[in-house]
C-alpha cells in the first residue's frame, strides 16, 4: 500500500474518531471519554498525567526511525476541529521508576522533537507544554501528547 493511500485511510479514521495504530503511533480520541478532551486534567507533575489522563496520542519510540508525524498530525488537526484553541502537553515517558540520566536525555529530545513537529504543524508554540514522567510498565520511549 502507498504511503499516500495509507495517510488518507489514517487521516479518515482519526476524523471518524476511531483509535489507529501506525508506525508506532497510536492515536486515541478523547471525545469519547467521559468528560471529553478534559478528562483528568492536569494536576501536577508529568508522573500524574501519565496515570489519570488519557493521551491524545501514544508514539513509541520502538525503532530508530519512527514515522510518526502523519497520525500525529491528524489527530491534532482532529482536537483543533473540535477545540480550535486546544493546547497540546508533551510528555516524555520513560520506562522505570528512576530512568537513567540517558534514558532521560533520550526521552526529552523525543519530546522536543514532537513540539517541534506540533509548532511545524502550525500550533502556537505558547500552547505547547513539555514534560518528562518515568512509569514503570513500559518497555520503550514513548511520547504522549494530551489536549487541554
Amino acid at each position: 500500500m502507498h504511503l499516500r493511500h495509507r495517510l488518507k485511510i489514517g487521516q479518515a479514521l482519526a476524523a471518524a474518531g476511531l483509535v489507529m495504530l501506525l508506525a508506532s503511533c497510536e492515536t486515541i480520541d478523547q471525545a469519547l471519554l467521559p468528560g471529553g478532551a478534559e478528562t483528568g486534567r492536569e494536576s501536577g507533575g508529568g508522573q500524574s498525567q501519565v496515570e489519570t489522563r488519557e493521551p491524545l496520542v501514544i508514539i513509541r519510540f520502538d525503532q530508530a526511525d519512527v514515522a510518526y508525524e502523519a497520525p500525529l498530525f491528524g489527530a491534532v488537526n482532529a482536537a483543533l476541529a473540535r477545540k480550535p484553541d486546544a493546547a497540546f502537553d508533551v510528555v516524555a515517558v520513560t520506562p522505570g521508576e528512576a530512568p537513567t540520566e540517558l534514558d532521560s536525555e533520550r526521552g526529552r529530545r523525543n519530546a522536543e522533537m514532537v513540539a517541534k513537529s506540533l509548532g511545524d504543524f502550525g500550533v502556537p508554540l505558547d500552547r505547547v507544554t513539555l514534560s518528562a514522567a518515568a512509569k514503570p510498565d513500559v518497555q520503550v520511549d514513548e511520547v504522549y501528547v494530551y489536549v487541554r
